[in-house]
Parts: C-alpha cells; sequence; structure tokens
C-alpha cells in the first residue's frame, strides 16, 4: 500500500504530494471500515465511522492518505483501543486534543502513512466540523475547487514540510467550518485557535 503514483494509497510523512481524486479510495475506505467495525464490537456500541478528508470528495484532488474518523457514543480507553486495533495494523501516534482527537496510522513501512484514523466523541465539535466540512466540498463545486486549487498550490510551496502545509490551509478550513456551524446554529468553540504543529 505505497504511493506508486497510480492511485495507490500512501505518502511519506513528511512530504506533501497531492494527486487527482481516484475512485478506489472510496473501497479502500470500506474495507478500511469493516475492520474497524469488527476489531470495536466487543468494545463499543454506537461507533459512527466516516470517511472524511479530501479523499472522501469525489473530484478533489488529496494527498493519498485515507483520513477516517471515529465518533464513540461513548469513551473508550486509549489502552483498549491500542489493543483493538493492534491486529489490523493501526499504531497510536498521540493525543491531538481539539485538532485530531486521538489519531492512530496505518504505516505499512517506516514513515510511509496510508491511512490516519481519528477518534473522537460524537457530541464533541470536532465530529461535527468533519462531517460539515466533508459534506459541504461535496456539494459545493465552488468552495471544492477554491480547496482543490489553494492545496495543490500548498504541496508546491511546502513539498518537504507537511506541518507548514496543514498550518498553512488552515484559516481555509476553519473559516468555512465555523460559517457552516453559524449557519446550522452549532457552537464549534475548539479550546486552542490554531493546530498544534
Amino acid at each position: 500500500m505505497t504511493n506508486t503514483g497510480d492511485g495507490e494509497l500512501g505518502l511519506d510523512k513528511t512530504k506533501v504530494v497531492v494527486v487527482e481524486h481516484d475512485e478506489r479510495w472510496g473501497q479502500r475506505f470500506a474495507e478500511l471500515q469493516q475492520q474497524l467495525a469488527v476489531v470495536l464490537s466487543p468494545h463499543a456500541s454506537g461507533v459512527e465511522i466516516a470517511h472524511v478528508g479530501s479523499t472522501s470528495v469525489p473530484g478533489l484532488a488529496a494527498k493519498p492518505v485515507l483520513d477516517v474518523a471515529i465518533g464513540l457514543a461513548h469513551d473508550v480507553s486509549t489502552e483498549t483501543l491500542i489493543e483493538a486495533f493492534d491486529p489490523i495494523g493501526l499504531g497510536y501516534q498521540g493525543d491531538l486534543g481539539d485538532y485530531g482527537g486521538r489519531l492512530f496510522t496505518i504505516e505499512p513501512s517506516a514513515g510511509v502513512s496510508v491511512a490516519n484514523v481519528h477518534v473522537v466523541a460524537q457530541c464533541n465539535f470536532q465530529w461535527t466540523c468533519y462531517l460539515l466540512f466533508r459534506d459541504e466540498l461535496r456539494a459545493n463545486e465552488e468552495l471544492r475547487n477554491s480547496y482543490g486549487e489553494l492545496k495543490t498550490s500548498l504541496a508546491k510551496n511546502y513539498e518537504n514540510d507537511r506541518a507548514g502545509y496543514n498550518q498553512a490551509k488552515f484559516e481555509f478550513v476553519f473559516s468555512t467550518v465555523s460559517a457552516l456551524a453559524a449557519e446550522a446554529g452549532i457552537d464549534i468553540v475548539p479550546s486552542t485557535s490554531e493546530p498544534a504543529e
């Protein structure tokens, strides 16, 4: 599962490469979703597993790395999640707080990620933000095109700086989600105004 340039998943965690959308990403998500549901079922009920991020939006250029959000109806300890996810190759990367929740990644080789799995509470604003942004990108061609152009431009400027790339697109994402949430009457107030690097 490495990036071969033909739509396969996988990217060095320090690099930024944005490629055209590949329809196979949806199938890869469905396979991972099924695995996640199986390993979580003994530990949690009311779990929602969503394909989020740019790979979930047809027509949007993206880094070839799946983003998955798991919304928990009830808390599950980090230790339990680590144990449950280990058999399917998900390693714990830490708690990103308001900007990603508990992060797990699939890395088939050292430093190469094919999937980021963010575990958050369904009642947390992060869950709502993931879905609001994804759904609006899917529905709004103008927004999708603007975001795609921004990502492509930033990828050229931050080719070897993933943290810088994420920071540079933060304002676009945050302002879009804030406007969508305000329109829907949803309060999304993080504890800090910018993501950790």
